[in-house]
């Protein structure tokens, strides 16, 4: 639900409300040569998503002055919520840090921008998990906004509700920026139905530019709930939409919404995830006439994908990145050129880590890049908004797929050379970066490091941060990376008490060298973790290997070390009174002298109970595994991941016989 909350003391004001998801597997897909002339393209993209989205935002809603902002979490384990609030038409979606340092950051640039100077509402998309209370006032603060509100619901079904009924009441509130959701007897044009799985959020996350009706998500048994049915039933849009292929969206599942909604079943899917952005693509002109523009996404950037929902003025379009332009992508490209004459802009979303620069040159020239037809200069750019137009349905089956996050990148206009011939004249060589030192290590006695990035034996003058990522995530309002004021080509890393401990990887980029990566390893351990003790008599590391389960380790909950553990989760989830649970630990068994036959008997399910600090697992009996040995080990996550502290004491247990 919407709730809002105002300076003024007024009263609060409750909707309930609605959204989409999903992600699978890439389905290899082949390319062609398009003949379509070179079309001019620039780039949208910061030094990490949360940058990405405001340069997003800043384009989105040139020369306006919106009254409202709307606030999604950067987080992977979120994104969901900002793909649904892509049709959020009346403002800005930027993606909130909750570490207080980005935060701070993205707070700081949000205020220097003149287009958001007249915000008077600051709404959160998500519960507090996703998006913290603390956040939101910050930034509300900040732009002096007389209101926060937030969209959120239980999960991320709910959400999404929240988001559909809160975008309807808009539109028959005659808010002009959902114009284009009723039709001329002011009927709702369009229910984009997806299944709401992680597993299928491409699906739903180029959809965000479709602006003739909400989206819903289906639970991943296929079913919705009764808040949706009947947001569906009293609604009665023309068509409800779904979005990818049957493997994703089953067709029972289709007709099913739309029979509740009395409205006619339509698909926009393909055989994969380029293939559904094409098709989703094709549905926007059927709305909104001709595009103007053109938003051109690397496959794997889930992140910058899903912030480019907010553009208005044309279709988000996916390519491979390191590969030729998809057949489908491409002949999308050419059917646009074609009807948008000498008008059509095409922005790549996101910086080269994401969307490399040899596919955004491909997107604007597919035949060039295929090396089967002149390249020619690109003309200059120009850009008119795209109108509107009736609602139309798209059908097509097939599955769509997608995995990765985004990655941050630098901005700036990207242009192709001129050539002559029947092949492009080859991409010249470019240097390698040098990043002194390469890799480093950060700790509580030493928090920062310099970095100093030269090409050959000179300061790479250009080079910004590319992305920064832990455990394949993307990490960068976990850990700070800046230039160094006056001397360019020097980065000082450092982290702060918000930053967890692990394996960072840094990427720096220049417009004429290759990118480097550079590893900081964050140590932000306590010196006395609290003492895992064996389960035995007298602290005996041992277990009898009887069959079920077994109590293996125990913590000193007596110690110090214990009680701070409490109190980082109970600080982690703001909350004196939290009560840890299972869910707070990640307990890990790995083998020591087993062999590899038997450690499958010892390696779970593990459980913990934190009212005594016992350690379970199942045992499976074996006799061959008496006297062999395996190591208990853990880590302690908040609300938000892992606490500041990893802890990482372990203990060896062995088995003996019952």
């Amino acid at each position: 639900m919407l709730k809002l909350k105002t300076k003024l003391g007024l009263g609060i004001a409750t909707f309930s409300l609605l959204s989409s998801i999903g992600i699978t597997p890439a389905i290899a897909t082949t390319s062609t040569t398009v003949p379509v002339d070179a079309t001019p393209s620039a780039r949208l993209a910061g030094t990490n998503r949360v940058d990405t989205a405001l340069k997003v935002a800043t384009h989105a809603f040139k020369g306006q002055k919106p009254r409202v902002m709307y606030l999604a979490s950067s987080d992977d384990r979120h994104l969901v919520d900002a793909t649904t609030a892509g049709k959020l038409a009346d403002g800005p979606v930027l993606y909130a840090p909750n570490s207080p340092d980005a935060a701070a950051r993205l707070t700081a640039a949000i205020v220097s921008n003149p287009i958001f100077s007249g915000v008077e509402q600051v709404t959160a998309i998500g519960g507090t998990a996703s998006v913290h209370e603390a956040t939101l006032d910050t930034v509300a603060k900040a732009l002096k906004a007389s209101q926060t509100g937030r969209l959120a619901g239980a999960d991320r079904y709910a959400t999404a509700e929240a988001i559909a009924t809160h975008v309807l009441a808009q539109a028959k509130a005659g808010n002009p920026a959902y114009k284009n959701l009723f039709d001329k007897n002011g009927r709702l044009r369009t229910v984009y139905l997806a299944n709401g799985s992680d597993a299928h959020l491409v699906d739903s996350m180029v959809a965000g530019t479709l602006g003739d009706g909400p989206t819903l998500l289906t639970r991943p048994d296929g079913t919705l709930s009764e808040v949706a049915r009947q947001l569906l039933a009293q609604a009665k849009p023309v068509q409800v939409t779904g979005l990818g292929g049957a493997q994703a969206l089953p067709e029972a599942t289709l007709q099913a919404a739309a029979a509740v909604g009395s409205a006619n079943a339509s698909r926009l899917g393909g055989v994969n995830r380029f293939a559904t952005a094409a098709s989703i693509a094709k549905h926007y002109t059927q709305i909104h006439g001709a595009a103007s523009e053109v938003y051109v996404a690397g496959g794997a950037a889930t992140a910058d994908a899903i912030i480019a929902g907010q553009l208005k003025h044309g279709p988000i379009l996916l390519v491979k990145p390191g590969g030729e332009t998809p057949i489908e992508t491409a002949s999308v490209l050419r059917d646009f050129a074609k009807n948008s004459g000498k008008h059509l802009m095409i922005y790549g979303i996101g910086g080269q880590a994401s969307l490399p620069e040899a596919q955004l040159r491909q997107a604007a020239q597919p035949d060039g890049a295929n090396g089967k037809a002149k390249e020619k200069p690109k003309a200059g750019a120009s850009g008119s908004s795209g109108g509107s137009g009736s609602s139309g349905g798209s059908s097509s089956s097939g599955s769509s797929s997608s995995s990765g996050s985004s990655g941050g990148g630098f901005g700036g206009s990207s242009s192709s050379s001129g050539g002559s011939g029947s092949n492009p004249a080859p991409a010249p060589q470019l240097p390698n970066q040098v990043a002194t030192p390469n890799s480093a290590t950060l700790t509580p006695s030493n928090r920062k490091v310099d970095i100093t990035v030269k090409i050959g034996a000179n300061l790479s003058e250009n080079a910004r941060v590319g992305a920064v990522t832990l455990d394949g995530q993307d990490a960068t309002d976990k850990l700070q990376v800046m230039p160094k004021a006056g001397q360019k080509g020097v980065f000082t890393v450092a982290y702060d008490s918000g930053t967890p401990a692990g394996s960072y990887r840094v990427t720096f980029e220049a417009a004429n060298a290759k990118p480097i990566t550079v590893l900081i390893i964050v140590q932000n351990k306590h010196t006395t973790p609290p003492v895992l003790l064996g389960a035995a008599a007298g602290g005996g590391a041992s277990v009898p290997n009887t069959e079920g389960q077994q109590v293996i380790a125990k913590f000193d909950t007596s110690s110090a070390n214990w009680r701070h553990i409490i109190e980082e989760l109970k600080r982690s989830h703001n909350n004196n009174s939290y009560t840890p649970s299972f869910a707070d630990f990640q307990i890990n068994i790995t083998n020591v002298d087993i062999p590899n036959d038997l450690y499958p008997d010892v390696s779970g399910p593990v459980s913990i109970d934190p009212s005594n600090g016992t350690i379970s697992t199942d045992m499976s009996g074996n006799a061959n595994a008496n006297g062999k040995k395996f190591r208990v080990s853990f880590r302690v996550k908040g609300k938000n991941g892992y606490t500041n502290s990893e802890y990482n004491t372990d203990l060896e247990v062995t088995i003996t016989a019952p």
